[in-house]
């Protein structure tokens, strides 16, 4: 129990947003699948900390241990060659009493990019700015990443809930010009629920947020200068030799989101409706900080799911809607007047979902399949350059489930995408991925084991390069009630 207290103020890794660690064993099958942490909710489906209590079931305590990694060059041109990536984390979830409820953890992480070509930064392809060198090597970061929500019920049908995310870590390339990136992200998480009728659920969130990559330069052994590139889009770059330098990108934003919940009988359908904007500043500076580049995104995402349960029949059936638009835009502020880089995505995606289980056979099964139409267009002014196009892009999902004794429990699954998509059309096209998974669940005497692997590939059919990604993950779950 204390544990579980301290675990709570002391934050999480990912709490119930990616955790669902048997969805993922099946295919990521999530549209029809009933599941501890994949349930049509104002928490598992946006994150409304407000909701907690509704969510809450039990106590538990979680322990996950984890191994990720890619490898191969059908990548984009500063995406690292290969990755690893392993971490540690402690969680839980605890009710103080009859009327709030807190879940939180903590993460401890070691991520490695090898052979990283020319960038400088911990994402070269989070705004049109960017920095390179003329080197290849390895960048380690490592550090803990933390989180927390709480729930309070202040009447009958209202609650209100905060929550926070926190991350830190700091980054080292191997090779010259050896820069240290300090990379730290803070979000809040503020949510109320109110439900005016058994029926309805509605809720609002409010997730106010910065993150500050500070990258350092300093005059390496041999006491040569750095020489580095900075770019303003695609074509426009200047060269700088110094001695010691700071970077310091600051991104801002705000995500506001209103939820709708209606469940009558058999039937779940769950709306989030969500505007979010961000502005990326980044300053260079010897002896004092120049403001030279700043990036700014707004979109609105709207979002909509149902379920149908066939009572005592073990059908389950589910439908999944969203509308996405994004418009990002770049200036520098020397010339104001002038655009350096537009860049709009439209999403339309709709899906659908079935889950049945086979009692005889004790199997259970869930299929989906997902289409996401995207229009994007990019305008790089200051490289004369400029795309549109329309891509439709098809998801399907296949997961089993096997019980054995009522106990244990055996998953598979496969996932299919039909081309891979970024907001930049930097991914290598028509690019398709292939992902299988399996997993499985033993059930002791005071903790579960869950174990869940995964193995994928990227291929383009018109070159022989591939990417090939690797993930294991293994969970001690502690059920206290």
């Amino acid at each position: 129990m204390t544990f579980l207290i301290l675990a709570g103020f002391v934050c999480a890794w990912n709490g119930a947003r990616g955790d669902d660690l048997r969805v993922s064993a099946m295919g990521n099958t999530r549209i029809a699948l009933e599941d501890e942490d994949n349930r049509l909710n104002l928490y598992d489906y946006g994150r409304n900390p407000s909701y907690l209590l509704r969510d809450y079931e039990s106590h538990w305590t979680r322990i996950d241990f984890g191994a990720s990694g890619a490898v191969g060059n059908l990548r984009r041109a500063y995406d690292p060659n290969d990755i690893e990536n392993y971490f540690g984390a402690a969680s839980g979830r605890v009710r103080l009493g009859r009327n709030h409820v807190i879940m939180g953890s903590i993460r401890l992480g070691w991520l490695n990019h090898g052979s990283v070509s020319r960038s400088l930064e911990i994402d070269q392809y989070n705004d049109p700015f960017y920095m390179t060198d003329l080197t290849t090597g390895d960048f380690q970061h490592d550090g803990p990443s933390m989180s927390a929500d709480y729930a309070l019920r202040i009447k009958p049908r209202l609650f209100v809930g905060a929550g926070f995310d926190y991350d830190i870590s700091t980054g080292l390339k191997d090779t010259y010009t050896r820069p240290e990136i300090v990379h730290n992200k803070f979000m809040a998480n503020l949510g109320v629920t109110y439900e005016p009728t058994m029926a309805w659920t509605t809720g609002l969130i409010i997730r106010p947020s910065r993150t500050q990559n500070r990258t350092q330069f300093e005059k390496g052994d041999d006491q040569l200068d750095n020489l580095i590139y900075r770019y303003y889009g695609d074509a426009i770059y200047d060269m700088l030799a110094t001695s010691s330098m700071t970077v310091r990108e600051v991104l801002t934003g705000i995500e506001v989101g209103l939820q709708n919940f209606f469940a009558v009988d058999q039937l779940t359908v769950g709306t989030q409706i969500t505007y979010n904007a961000e502005k990326n500043e980044i300053e260079y500076g010897r002896n004092k900080n120049e403001l030279l580049g700043y990036w700014q995104d707004s979109g609105i995402d709207i979002g909509a799911m149902g379920r149908y349960k066939f009572g005592s029949f073990p059908l389950t059936l589910g439908l999944t809607g969203r509308y996405r638009a994004d418009e990002g835009w770049a200036k520098r502020p020397e010339y104001e007047d002038v655009l350096l880089y537009e860049n709009t995505v439209d999403l339309l995606s709709g899906g659908l979902g079935a889950s049945y289980e086979f009692r005889s056979l004790r199997t259970l099964v869930s299929a989906e399949y997902v289409a996401n139409g995207y229009d994007i267009a990019l305008a790089d002014y200051g490289a004369g350059t400029s795309k549109d196009v329309s891509i439709v892009q098809n998801i399907g999902r296949l997961g089993l489930e096997y019980s054995l004794f009522n106990m244990h429990s055996i998953w598979a699954g496969v996932e299919v995408t039909d081309f891979l998509v970024d907001r930049w059309l930097k991914l290598p096209g028509n690019t398709d991925r292939y992902s299988f998974t399996t997993g499985m669940k033993y059930r002791g005497g005071y903790w579960d084991i869950d174990l869940a692997l995964q193995y994928g590939v990227d291929t383009k059919s018109s070159v022989d390069d591939d990417r090939e990604s690797f993930g294991a993950m293994v969970r001690f779950n502690h059920q206290l009630e």
